[in-house]
Parts: structure tokens; C-alpha cells; sequence
């Protein structure tokens, strides 16, 4: 389904339950897919958040070779610079 696709892309998933049993279907096989809620025991709005503020929060570290930044020099900011 969506999850496995989301998962395959690398995509932060939240999945919210409220309608079936988590066990038939949750997702924990992936470390970017949170599971909340269960039958008749829906999430909170602030579970969901937390949950996507958490899968969310990602440190980036950007790395080149000398011989590249020697080329191509080192860009000011990672979203100005050559794009490979």
C-alpha cells in the first residue's frame, strides 16, 4: 500500500488508526514509520504532531571531497552551489 511506497522513497510516515487493529497492518519495519492508535482509541492531535515533529527532525551534513571543492569551490550555503 501507501506506507510500503512511502517507505521504499524514504518518506517520513505517520500511520493513524482509529477504525482497524494496528497488529494487521502497522508498519515496523521501517524506522520512518510511526504507528499511533488503535481501534476505537483514535490518536491525539498532539500525538500526530509530535509524532511528525520527531520523524521530522533530521540533521543533514553535507560532505565533499578537497579535490571537488578545489574544482568547483565551496558554496556559502547548502542550497546555493553546483548541483551535481
Amino acid at each position: 500500500g501507501l506506507t510500503h511506497i512511502a517507505a521504499a522513497f524514504y518518506r517520513p510516515t505517520v500511520e493513524i488508526y482509529c477504525d482497524s487493529p494496528k497488529w494487521k497492518t502497522e508498519g515496523n519495519w521501517s524506522p520512518r514509520i510511526v504507528n499511533l492508535g488503535e481501534m476505537g482509541a483514535p490518536p491525539s492531535a498532539d500525538e500526530v504532531i509530535a509524532a511528525a515533529r520527531k520523524l521530522l527532525d533530521t540533521r543533514i551534513l553535507t560532505v565533499a571531497a578537497p579535490a571537488y571543492l578545489a574544482s568547483r569551490g565551496r558554496p556559502a550555503h547548502p542550497d546555493v552551489g553546483p548541483r551535481l
